[in-house]
């Protein structure tokens, strides 16, 4: 057999291993993508630490620190370019159109914040600085006068919410920070005045607001009740007039949190509100509206899990209350005639939140939503996991989704959250429009529309609230490869940095890795510990499997050596990568120490050279190693502290020099060594009590470091003993307050003297510093270059240098004239440098 035959022959067994491996795996099912395990790997690395009051805490001192600057942009970091990629979005709870102009939509991302379209939703816009706050679950526009808006903050609807009713698990979803108005059509918004420090914590996870329907300077808000250390199984909904000017409580429930409130559009005294284990409907006695459990009472279940409501339209007296259900039933559909007084079970055949690989197997807590057509009363449209349509009044109903198809465009992603018809709903528009963990997807006539046939995906490619959990950059300075691992949207790739994107895998992505010899060498992983590579004919086919591993696995490559891999779980391994051979050519175990259930390994570096791994536990332990025929890990861990390791990074001018950081809202997150383990220090001096998910020293300046938070960037430029938060003013100038997840130099690009650096956000897409970290600029008036501030090609003029300043950077100005403009302003702090003359100038220095 010739070598061509061979490679044929290798490509078609892996792809019948991988279509195996697919077909088995269905992404919609199982615990490879599960909400549950998602939130508990998040909570884990956390310590279960991500209470309120430290967020609170942590994000009023951001605030502090960046109120105290001007113009400074610490260790090189300069203008911010969004790469993407918009038309894979993350999850999306809030839709809102404008009554007047159904052109007109607002979204938000549960992370990724407050968008507009003005192209029923081609482009996408973010909105909203003034809310401060990227958890975005309802919005509501005045209906008479659109520019008056509503927006509420905080997901209370996530896995250990729900979950911990009864077990008074810490909250573990980022709390938001009230509700926003904005009189100007959403240009500017302020948080409404009766919701003062004094009591917002009762307003830490609004899941929904409604207007009253008579009345829409009045509405309505739900909440789930946990307190600022985010304990509390109780869920209150609240009655707000004069705009927000004022509030006043209508209910108190321990029935978990209030995640859904409908009232009859007739009479705004007749008050339904959905709970995460129950149903409480208004009435009134003695003049007065109470509220009251409907569980177990009028044919209404004693058990129901979340309770999602939807009102006919056209007769109001007929309500529909979805219930997640129990371990037996996967949904329940409910139905009463006469405004609640008495329900009928529907006998819902059909299993909306059926999820067949997890233990409970029930999403329903997580994606569950109900509408009624305006103007068809029989015609229901319930959305779990798929989306189910019945024409009978719920009698029945067939599946009309696909979400395998989501990638081609051909149907609506998995786990829908809301669904809603545009401001000009009719006979002759009959779309609808759904919020998914994909984003925003229309059914182009809903009574049409099947399950790959009337679907539009409405991200367009700009809606950048994709939620990352890892990436690598790789490739030329002209095209960098990117892959990023991301929340229910797979593995995307992109080959053009950022341009473009492309959808390669499914499920939960997670690390990614690319050869730096031989770019078509690429690995990506999937959750708990699923690891693929890309084939020689560019397929993604199975590559190896890390049997006991976090939901999100760590791998590395050897920069030294593409085709070698450590793969972390309970054990390290050590895998080779042939493209002849399906699957690793070799596979050794090289843990650093014995494997115990439940300590696995959460974090993995090796040096440039490929003679140092360092590897961290979520135990807290930290193990330096040399690779080697035998593997030398010395005598014991060069670390322990005692919580769960999230980055590990070893200097790439010093490999002595390593950075540690470690899960949870605590003040000593951060550690460095420089003697190889044998001391160590706390820098974290200036960051927070704040998470770190990943540390990155700079590719030239040995002091420098970066930490990437769940508040944004830090940066130091005397190795960690000194942290200044990197400032953003505007909300396109950088991932605002956004959740970093990973952070990577891009390709070493020749004309800039500097690789950009790359940065993957939870919530807000992927990232890059435009003009490098560069440290030094260089000034020529008369120098006939492409004009790129570097010692080969500097500027020609000092206002070309004025957007690529940063704290710490010397400026080399040659002699010369250099234009008549008005004197340019580097730094408040230190005055104007001259037009004219030679000489240097540092800023922050002077």
């Amino acid at each position: 057999m010739n070598k061509t035959s061979l490679i044929l022959l290798i490509l078609i067994v892996g792809l019948a291993t991988c279509f195996i491996y697919e077909s088995g795996e269905n992404y919609k099912t199982g615990t490879e993508e599960s909400p549950d395990g998602r939130a508990a790997y998040r909570s884990a690395m956390r310590v279960h630490s991500q209470t309120p009051d430290k967020v609170k805490a942590a994000t009023a001192s951001i605030k502090s620190k960046l109120a105290k600057l001007t113009n400074h942009k610490d260790a090189g970091l300069s203008r911010w370019e969004s790469l993407g990629p918009g038309q894979y979005a993350g999850r999306t709870r809030a839709i809102a159109f404008d009554p007047h102009d159904p052109t007109e939509i607002w979204v938000g991302g549960v992370s990724g914040g407050l968008w507009k379209s003005t192209d029923t939703g081609s482009s996408w816009t973010p909105k909203g600085l003034d809310i401060a706050n990227l958890s975005v679950t309802s919005i509501i526009i005045h209906p008479t006068m659109p520019d008056t808006m509503y927006v509420s903050t905080g997901e209370g609807i996530t896995a250990l919410g729900a979950q911990g009713i009864s077990d008074q698990i810490p909250f573990q979803s980022t709390p938001g920070a009230g509700i926003f108005r904005s009189f100007d059509g959403g240009d500017n918004w302020e948080r409404v005045p009766s919701i003062t420090d004094l009591n917002e914590t009762f307003f830490l996870w609004v899941n929904k607001i409604v207007f009253d329907p008579l009345d829409p300077s009045k509405f309505y808000a739900v909440t789930s009740d946990r307190n600022t250390m985010g304990l509390g199984a109780n869920g209150s909904a609240y009655i707000f007039e004069n705009h927000g000017d004022s509030f006043s409580l209508l209910t108190f429930q321990g029935l978990g949190g209030a995640v859904d409130i409908e009232i009859n559009h007739t009479d705004p005294t007749k008050i339904y509100i959905g709970y995460e284990d129950g149903l409480v409907k208004s009435q009134v006695v003695n003049n007065s509206i109470t509220f009251s459990s409907q569980n177990n009472l009028g044919g209404f279940p004693a058990s129901t899990g979340r309770v999602e409501i939807a009102i006919n339209p056209s007769d109001p007296s007929i309500v529909y209350a979805l219930c997640e259900g129990d371990l037996v039933n996967f949904g329940m559909l409910y139905k009463s005639s006469n405004n609640g007084l008495s329900w009928t079970d529907m006998n819902l055949i059909v299993e909306p939140f059926k999820n067949g690989g997890q233990v409970a197997g029930n999403q329903g807590w997580y994606d569950n939503t109900i509408w009624v057509d305006p103007l068809n009363a029989d015609h229901i449209i319930i959305g779990g996991i798929e989306i189910w349509q019945s024409t009978d009044g719920g009698s029945s109903f067939s599946v009309i989704s696909d979400a395998t198809q989501y990638v081609n465009g051909l149907s609506a992603h998995a786990d829908c959250h809301i669904a809603i018809e545009p401001s000009n709903y009719s006979l002759n528009n009959r779309a609808l429009y759904f919020g998914t963990d994909g984003g925003i997807v229309k059914a182009d006539d809903i009574t049409a529309t099947t399950e790959t046939s009337g679907w539009e995906i409405k991200n367009g490619t700009t809606l950048n609230t994709t939620q990352f959990y890892a990436m690598d950059v790789a490739g030329t300075s002209i095209n960098p490869i990117i892959i990023g691992g991301a929340q229910d949207n797979g593995t995307l790739m992109s080959s053009k940095d950022g341009t473009a994107w492309e959808h390669v895998l499914s499920g939960d992505g997670g690390y990614c890795a690319i050869s730096r010899q031989d770019t078509t060498i690429r690995y990506a992983t999937k959750q708990n510990g699923r690891i693929y590579v890309m084939s020689p004919l560019g397929l993604w086919i199975p590559f190896d499997t890390i049997l006991t591993a976090n939901f999100i696995a760590p791998i590395a490559i050897f920069p030294d050596d593409g085709t070698r891999l450590l793969a972390g779980g309970t054990d390290l391994q050590l895998l080779k990568y042939d493209p002849f051979v399906v699957g690793p050519a070799n596979i050794r175990d090289v843990s650093p120490t014995v494997a115990v259930i439940g300590k696995n390994i959460s974090a993995i570096d090796i040096s440039p050279d490929g003679n140092k791994v360092v590897v961290g536990y979520t135990n807290g332990e930290v193990w330096i190693g040399t690779p080697g025929a035998t593997w030398d890990w010395g005598t014991g861990p060069a670390l322990n502290l005692f919580r769960p390791i999230t980055s590990v990074a070893i200097s790439p001018n010093d490999f002595d020099k390593i950075a540690i950081s470690s899960g949870g809202y605590f003040d000593n997150n951060i550690w460095i060594t420089a003697d190889n383990g044998v001391t160590w220090v706390d820098r974290s001096d200036g960051i927070p009590a704040l998470h770190v998910n990943k540390l990155l020293w700079h590719y030239q300046k040995s002091s420098w470091l970066y930490a990437g938070t769940d508040l944004g960037i830090f940066s130091t430029e005397n190795n960690g003993q000194n942290w200044n938060v990197t400032p953003h003013f505007s909300i396109n100038d950088g991932p605002v307050f956004s959740e970093i997840t990973d952070m990577e130099w891009g390709p070493l690009a020749q004309a800039l003297d500097a690789p950009n650096l790359y940065v993957a956000t939870y919530g807000r897409g992927i990232w890059k510093s435009a003009n490098g970290a560069r440290s030094d600029i260089y000034f020529e008036s008369l120098f006939p270059g492409q004009n790129l501030g570097t010692i080969r090609d500097p500027y020609r003029t000092i206002v070309d240098g004025e957007e690529t300043q940063a704290h710490g950077q010397t400026w080399h100005v040659a002699g010369g004239v250099y234009g008549n403009s008005k004197p340019v302003v580097l730094d408040k702090r230190i005055g104007v440098i001259n037009k004219t003359g030679s000489g240097n100038v540092i800023i922050g220095e002077n």
